[in-house]
């Protein structure tokens, strides 16, 4: 642990997926209030140009949390740097935008391992801690997409649900024990997360678009206020009311439709 984190007094955000766009900005922003950051990321010396940009102490670990061993290893690295988060930002996440019959197994299971599997991992490790302190607050971020089945999409939206239900129950059980648990579910970002999803470009989006500092400052300000939800944009929340009240085929139907103009070159 550098000596500048350790012998700092300020508290403690932990943010994974921190060199994407949307991690990049939640840490930005956190730096800002005057967090010191634990940042995860697949790249190392991006996460490390990140750190050197910041005024706070920074510590850096990176993990492909695609790889099976990635959660034991945080987990060592949790007991070995006797870690108490004050914030944890679930950011760490992927997709595909391809027929599920043409998507390779392994990137299923990839899939499933950071979007489920890591960011449940990640809230077990940080949520013991929270509680002794009775204090702390939990951001997983989710998406739309978990408000709906999504053809050519369908693993993602899948795990995006359970990172919506997930999110909501954590609420109900930790709210009386002091500790905010907030679900953020974004519209399309323009960030490299949709380029590495398949999709060349995001002007198809445009007038759905919420930028990442803008999702960033409402996701935090929600999670302040202790909301189970956020959806930022009123467009957004509007396709949201309107796919929980219209008919499930039709949702079904539109979706498909959605996501197969999408991913047309």
């Amino acid at each position: 642990m550098p000596d500048d984190f350790a012998d700092s007094t300020l508290p403690v955000a932990f943010i994974s997926g921190a060199t994407g766009g949307l991690g990049q900005a939640f840490s930005r922003e956190l730096a800002a209030q005057g967090y010191r950051l634990i940042l995860l990321g697949r790249d190392k010396e991006r996460l490390q140009a990140l750190a050197a940009s910041l005024a706070v102490p920074c510590m850096t670990q990176a993990l492909d949390f695609s790889e099976a061993q990635s959660i034991r290893a945080l987990q060592r690295y949790f007991n070995e740097m006797h870690i108490c988060v004050d914030v944890l930002i679930n950011n760490a996440g992927w997709g595909l935008l391809q027929a599920f019959d043409k998507t390779p197994i392994r990137n299923i299971e990839d899939m499933i391992r950071v979007d489920v599997n890591t960011l449940s991992a990640l809230c077990a490790l940080c949520v013991p801690s929270m509680k002794e302190r009775e204090k702390g607050a939990i951001l997983n971020v989710a998406s739309i997409a978990g408000f709906m089945p999504c053809p050519y999409f369908a693993v993602y939206s899948a795990a995006k649900a359970y990172v919506l239900s997930f999110s909501e129950a954590l609420h109900e059980e930790l709210k009386p024990l002091g500790i905010a648990v907030t679900a953020l579910c974004p519209g399309p970002i323009d960030t490299a997360f949709w380029h590495r999803a398949g999709l060349a470009s995001c002007s198809r989006f445009d007038w759905t678009m919420v930028s990442a500092e803008r999702v960033v400052r409402e996701g935090l300000t929600a999670l302040s206020d202790n909301r189970a939800v956020c959806v930022p944009g009123w467009l957004n929340k509007l396709l949201v009311v309107s796919a929980q009240i219209a008919p499930r085929p039709l949702v079904r139907l539109i979706a498909r439709e959605v996501m197969q103009w999408a991913g047309k070159n």
